[in-house]
């Protein structure tokens, strides 16, 4: 159960880029996809993807720091 709730805390917080102005990141995006994105939905729908695109990459690097701990205790015998 403590596990789910520092997951939770730890995939709440944003980061700048996604706390910033959300009409200048659409707007870069726009740019960089070569497509104007005027819809309010589509916008909505992008932002969305992006803060689950920016949780999923943290929960990875999270993975991956806990996994090299346990690979680190492992070669070392410091855990069974």
């Amino acid at each position: 159960m403590k596990l789910k709730m520092v997951l939770k805390k730890f995939n709440n917080r944003l980061p700048i880029y996604l706390k910033k102005a959300p009409n200048i990141l659409i707007q870069n995006l726009s740019l960089q996809l070569q497509q104007k994105i005027t819809n309010k939905k589509q916008q909505r729908y992008l932002y969305h993807r992006l803060q689950l695109l920016d949780q999923l990459h943290r929960i990875d690097q999270y993975r991956y720091l806990w996994q090299s701990y346990l690979n680190l205790g492992s070669t070392s015998n410091l855990w069974p």
